[in-house]
């Protein structure tokens, strides 16, 4: 594997992991908001 292919795996994952930070911030506000949060997860895998 390339260091750009890593790079671009790493990158992705990032996206991921910022899409479940979201996703949990949007269950802990009232009201959640639950669909948009289930958008995130979504997104995430």
């Amino acid at each position: 594997m390339t260091t750009d292919q890593i790079a671009y795996i790493n990158a992705w994952l990032l996206k991921a992991e910022h899409d479940m930070i979201s996703a949990e911030r949007l269950l802990e506000i009232e009201p959640m908001i639950l669909d948009n949060a289930c958008f995130h997860c979504q997104q995430a895998s």
